[in-house]
């Protein structure tokens, strides 16, 4: 309760503070550039108010443990949307698009393989996936 009545403090200190260099402000060319700075200098005091009230605070944020598989699963997914998206963005139809994964050395996943059934023509479809495509071996199965 103490941080929130502090925060608010320092709002309503601040905001009547530069409300008030607000009303003073001259007219002409240079109250837009006036205004910018007591606007700018209003945010700064209300990122400061915070920053010193919760410096004192505990904030603790969950973090959500991902398994390897669910990992994986994620990833797979990622690549499917990039191909799937690139796909739709060129107005290409498709059906099914399936990624082929490896394990790398390190650990981590790559795409070895990309199989896309579609009615379209290949040549189309290879180029509509452009830079997305790579290295990767691109399968098509046409209907």
């Amino acid at each position: 309760m103490k941080i929130v009545t502090s925060l608010l403090t320092s709002f309503c200190a601040s905001a009547v503070f530069i409300g008030a260099l607000y009303i003073l402000c001259p007219e002409g060319k240079i109250s837009k550039s006036v205004k910018y700075v007591l606007s700018l200098a209003f945010l700064l005091s209300i990122i400061a108010a915070a920053g010193i009230t919760l410096k004192n605070a505990d904030i603790e944020m969950p973090v959500a443990k991902v398994s390897l598989e669910e990992a994986d699963e994620l990833d797979i997914a990622s690549a499917r949307f990039v191909y799937s998206s690139a796909l739709k963005g060129a107005g290409l139809t498709f059906e099914k698009i399936e990624i082929e994964t490896d394990k790398s050395s390190d650990g981590g996943i790559y795409i070895s393989k990309v199989y896309i059934k579609s009615s379209e023509q290949r040549d189309k479809i290879i180029s509509a996936l452009g830079q997305v495509a790579g290295k990767i071996k691109v399968e098509i199965e046409n209907d």
